[in-house]
């Protein structure tokens, strides 16, 4: 984890108007974030600039299902530990 902290920080280094944050969103954050989405609505939920997954953890334990997940990041590296970090999640095109 610290290791995508990192990743996150250098990325935002080297490309402060495309990567939004220094580092990713806390538990808390992701939570708050989380409760403002009502998994009880239809359809899918569509989280844009989805870095390491932060928000998409917290939207998982809010009681969205994962196949309703659809996870945007332009930045290859954070979607490689997207998919790592959370098996089986629809990123970019996969949807």
């Amino acid at each position: 984890m610290i290791a995508d902290t990192a990743l996150f920080f250098g990325l935002w280094l080297r490309k402060p108007l495309q990567i939004a944050a220094v580092c990713p969103s806390g538990a808390s954050v992701s939570a708050a974030m989380a409760r403002l989405v009502d998994p009880a609505r239809p359809g899918p939920v569509l989280e844009l600039g989805a870095g390491t997954g932060s928000i998409t953890r917290g939207l998982l334990a809010a009681g969205w299902p994962l196949e309703r997940i659809i996870a945007y990041e332009r930045e290859s590296r954070l979607v490689e530990i997207l998919r790592r970090e959370i098996r089986g999640i629809k990123t970019n095109g996969e949807c």
